[in-house]
Parts: C-alpha cells; sequence; structure tokens
C-alpha cells in the first residue's frame, strides 16, 4: 500500500513539474506580443521552472530608459540624467515608490551622454532587471545623482528603497490600496509629455522557502476549487497580484469609459512570489481627497463606471477571464465565516466607539443584521453575473482628469480584486468609501445611481452593441437578447441590488473592520488618508449604519 502511495505522490509531483513547463512555454510565447497602450517588457514564467530574479538586482538609470524607449516613451536621442527616488504608501506587501526622472537635453551628443551614465547613477533596487544589461552591484549605499549635487541614500534590503538620513523614515503599509496617492505638495506630472518626467514603480519580493512556494504555487492555480485558497491569505493576494498583471496584458484594450495608467514594465512570477510594474504617475490629479468626491465629481465616476461595465455586460467571454469569480475583497465566500459574528461583532463596536457614532436606538442593530444574514447571503449568491467589475472602485484607486470639463477622465488603478458579477456591488462600493457627505443623504444616492449609474449604462450597453452589430460582430440574436436584458433589467431590480450590496458591505465593515479599531485608529488613518472613508470618518461611519438601518426596513427586514 506504501508503494502504491509513493507512486501516486511521484506522479502528482512529475505531472505539476511538466504543467509549469506547459504553462512557462505558453507563457513565452505572450512576452513578444505588444497589446497597446501596454507593452510587456521582459513577461516572466509563472511556472514553477521559472528561476526567481537575483535578488541583488537594482533600477538603475539605464534600465528605466531602456523600458521608455521599449514602449516609445522617449525617443532614441532621449537619455536619462538623474532619478530621484522617494517613498510611497505602498498596499499589502508591494513596496512602492515615486521616480522623478530628469533627461538630458534632447541634442546632447553620445559622448555627452556616455559620460553621464558613468556618472554614479541613482538606484533603486530591484528584483528582477532585462538580461541584456548589467545594473549596479548592490552595495551598502548607492550615490543618488541630480544636475547639481550627488546625494548619498541607503537602501533596504527587504523593501528596495532608499532610506533618507533621518529616525522617522519609514515604509508605509495600507492593506487594501496597492498603489497610494503621494504627498499632496509632490510636483504635479505633465501627462501629455511625450518623455514622462514622473513614474510610480512597485515590486514584491517574498522571501519563502521552496515548499512554502509549492504549496501556495498549488493553491493559486487551484484557484476557486480550491476551499483552502479561501482561508489562506497568502494565496489570496498571489492571485490578486497575477489578476492585476494579466488585467494588463489581456484586457485592458477591451477597456472603455475610464481610463488606465499607462503601464511601461509588467512582471509576474506567481512560483517565486515576485511581481513588479512601472505604471504612469498620476497623483497630480483630482484624488478626492481629504473629504471624499463632492457630488459633481461623484456623478462623473460614476457615469464613467457604467460605461465600463456596459463594454463587459454578458460578454462572450466573461466567464473564461482570468479574474475573481466573485469581485471585491470584502464579498463572497471570503469573508462569509467572519460575517457570521456580526452580533458579536456588533457589541465589540458599540463598546469600542461608545458615543462617537452610533445612535443609542442603533443598538438592536447587531441582532438584525444577524438574524437576516442568510437572506442577505443568498439574495447577494442569487445575482447573475452580468459584467466585468473592478471590485475595489474606490477613492484611492481613482483619478480625475478634469483638463477638458466637457468630457472629465476617470482613471483607476488596482485591479487585484477585479472579478465577475452585478454592476450593483462596485457602485455601492464606491458610495460607501469615497463620496462625500453632501453626496449621502438617500435623495441624492438615488439620483446618482438611478441617473448617474443606471440610465446611463443601459444607454450603453445599446450603442456598444449596435456599433458591434454595425461591424459584423452582434447577430440578430445576440441583439435581441441583449434588447431584452436592457427592458427586463429595469431600476427596481438593480435598486434592490444595491440594497442588498450596501448591507453587505456594512456586515463586511462591523465584522472585518470596525471590530478592531478604536477612535484612535480612525483619527490616524485620517491623518494619513489612509484607505476608504468608511475607515477614517465618523460621520461616514454613521451614515452607512443609518443606511443599512433604512434599507433593512425597506426590505422588511426585522
Amino acid at each position: 500500500m506504501s508503494a502504491i502511495i509513493l507512486v501516486f505522490v511521484a506522479v502528482a509531483c512529475v505531472s505539476l513539474v511538466v504543467a509549469g513547463y506547459v504553462a512557462m512555454k505558453g507563457r513565452s510565447l505572450q512576452s513578444s506580443i505588444v497589446l497597446e497602450p501596454v507593452r510587456v517588457v521582459n513577461k516572466s514564467s509563472n511556472s514553477v521552472l521559472a528561476q526567481p530574479p537575483p535578488a541583488d538586482k537594482i533600477i538603475t538609470t539605464q534600465w528605466i530608459e531602456e523600458i521608455l524607449k521599449e514602449n516609445k516613451a522617449i525617443d532614441s536621442k532621449s537619455a536619462v540624467l538623474s532619478m530621484d527616488v522617494s517613498n510611497l504608501t505602498g498596499g499589502c506587501h508591494y513596496s512602492v515608490s515615486k521616480l522623478q526622472i530628469k533627461f538630458t537635453p534632447q541634442e546632447s551628443n553620445s559622448e555627452s551622454h556616455q559620460s553621464q551614465q558613468n556618472v554614479a547613477n541613482p538606484s533603486l533596487e530591484l528584483y528582477e532587471s532585462l538580461p541584456q544589461h548589467n545594473p549596479l552591484e548592490f552595495s551598502a549605499t548607492q550615490t543618488t545623482a541630480s544636475t547639481s549635487e550627488a546625494t548619498m541614500q541607503e537602501l533596504d534590503i527587504e523593501s528596495g528603497l532608499p532610506v533618507p538620513h533621518s529616525s522617522e523614515a519609514t515604509l508605509l503599509t495600507a492593506p487594501d490600496s496597492p498603489v497610494t496617492k503621494p504627498d499632496a505638495s509632490s510636483s504635479k506630472p505633465n501627462l501629455e509629455d511625450s518623455r514622462p518626467t514622473s513614474l510610480v514603480a512597485k515590486f514584491l519580493l517574498w522571501d519563502k522557502t521552496y515548499a512554502e512556494k509549492l504549496h501556495l504555487y498549488s493553491l493559486v492555480k487551484a484557484g476557486g476549487y480550491s476551499k483552502d485558497l479561501n482561508n489562506n491569505q497568502d494565496a489570496q493576494h498571489l492571485l490578486s497580484y497575477s489578476i492585476e498583471s494579466q488585467f494588463y496584458t489581456q484586457y485592458s484594450t477591451l477597456v472603455r469609459g475610464i481610463s488606465l495608467p499607462k503601464v511601461y514594465y509588467n512582471y509576474e512570477d506567481i512560483f517565486n512570489n515576485r511581481f513588479g510594474m512601472v505604471l504612469q504617475d498620476l497623483s497630480g490629479l483630482e484624488d478626492g481627497q481629504p473629504n471624499g468626491f463632492d457630488f459633481h465629481s461623484s456623478f462623473t465616476c460614476l457615469k464613467r463606471l457604467a460605461s465600463f461595465h456596459a463594454v463587459f455586460w454578458h460578454h462572450e467571454d466573461l466567464d473564461k477571464m482570468n479574474v475573481w469569480d466573485q469581485a471585491g475583497h470584502w464579498t463572497g465566500k471570503a469573508k462569509a465565516i467572519e460575517k457570521r459574528t456580526v452580533n458579536v461583532a456588533w457589541e465589540q463596536v458599540v463598546k469600542n466607539f461608545d458615543g462617537h457614532f452610533i445612535h443609542k436606538s442603533q443598538a438592536d442593530l447587531g441582532r438584525r443584521l444577524h438574524a437576516n444574514l442568510n437572506k442577505v447571503l443568498d439574495a447577494f449568491k442569487s445575482f447573475p453575473d452580468r459584467t466585468l467589475l473592478h471590485g475595489d472602485y474606490k477613492v484611492t484607486n481613482l483619478f480625475l482628469d478634469n483638463s477638458n470639463l466637457r468630457h472629465s477622465k476617470v482613471y483607476v488603478i488596482d485591479w487585484q480584486w477585479a472579478g465577475r458579477g452585478t454592476g450593483a456591488l462596485d457602485v455601492a462600493y464606491f458610495l460607501c468609501t469615497s463620496a462625500d457627505v453632501s453626496s449621502l443623504t438617500t435623495q441624492k444616492i438615488k439620483h446618482l445611481v438611478k441617473k448617474a449609474y443606471h440610465a446611463y449604462l443601459l444607454k450603453k450597453i445599446v450603442k456598444y452593441l449596435l456599433r458591434k452589430k454595425a461591424k459584423g460582430g452582434a447577430s440578430n440574436e445576440e441583439l435581441l437578447n441583449y434588447s431584452n436584458t436592457v427592458v427586463d433589467y429595469h431600476f427596481s431590480m438593480f435598486w434592490y441590488e444595491f440594497m442588498i450590496c450596501v448591507i453587505d458591505f456594512v456586515v463586511y465593515c462591523i465584522t472585518n473592520k470596525w471590530c478592531n479599531m478604536t477612535p484612535k485608529t480612525v483619527e490616524e488613518f485620517a491623518a494619513k488618508n489612509h484607505d476608504g472613508l468608511h475607515l477614517r470618518s465618523f460621520i461616514h461611519m454613521q451614515m452607512l449604519l443609518d443606511l443599512a438601518e433604512s434599507f433593512l426596513n425597506d426590505l422588511g427586514m426585522f
């Protein structure tokens, strides 16, 4: 019997290695594909055979220059003169940096450029570099050059970020914001400049044993079919990083309505737990900080969201997309266990925040939510997968470009939690986390979701389908099916889904966030503009409770 077991284990191991090899070969074919506006540069395999990038490699001005030229962001005569690095608040396990780039004048000759390259290049430790280059070896200190002087900076080996000579210098991390906004004092980038003077670089490296990597890899590859994935936070994060990386390479060209940052470098290695991106810096745009987006900006954000959802509405490939079965980190099976403790968690919230934002009349709210939780979760599960969702559509991930008042753009980052579901989820999450207080009255909320989102969604669905039909890409049967969908998806149905999503989100806040927080935590989050307003504004927290209570009443859940 033991011999049979050993044979079975051996066969399983060989199968895993072969599967990894096949995955590697398949992924290597993708590395030469150009998906505008995303250029995949030296995209790694995610197989078990992939060699991890050397941990002593560093970002150099030469490396940055090469990837910008690869993407035609700068011409062949341009050269990176210097690179100033500053720490940003990173999310989850990412190290995030802002790179301020200075270029040599385009008329500089090659000899001048070569002499500048020989000056001590500013650097930032990286976990992958282009193989044809020879980046500087890591040392205890590195020199950061500028046009006027050279400044010595130490590098933190774990984070890969320069550490200023100050005891106050720390790398902050925020669990829900993989790329967050820099200081308001940072210079505003010119988004139309052909030579990007400011970039955001985010990289991840976990130092795990081979056995740990193999275990996590098996969970990630099993994906939604593995019950263990829901109980392993590291595996969930790895899958989310992979989903974001592949979103940019596979689906970004299909996106309409919202805008995406330019991606100059996109590295993915699931098995070795290494990911990296270099993106366009959007920090100069309106970001809704610190109090959330006003009514007009919220209207714009929901209108653009509706247009994005319309493109993927019952898309023929929706069920095949490499995204979460249920969008969002706060809902679905991943948080169901915690949500069932809502009555106990509510008692802790009342204790933690006594006198801050909870009305005495709401003392019974925990019991009501617990008594009706199965109804809420069952209703949530019954919602069809109508479209592709962002899953984390909140203030820290949104940037508004209002330079063209007739057509404001909404740039969206952080696609780690993209998945299938009902658009009401993205809408509810946005309003609960990102709209300012003046926009959160029941009357204004209903106006926003009805006029800015629902009506515009139906209009755009028809528009995109007719455009597809004109190009010969839609049959009469498909046109009829979509028409029936538009007619059937009336506002009362959407409003019901919206109310359920809001209640579900409030349950998540109580069981996963607020019960572990104190007034001091809220104040600290507010000081850093950390995460959404549901965690850093007592007024918003109160209004969410009021909404949940009102919606429970409307749904007859007593």
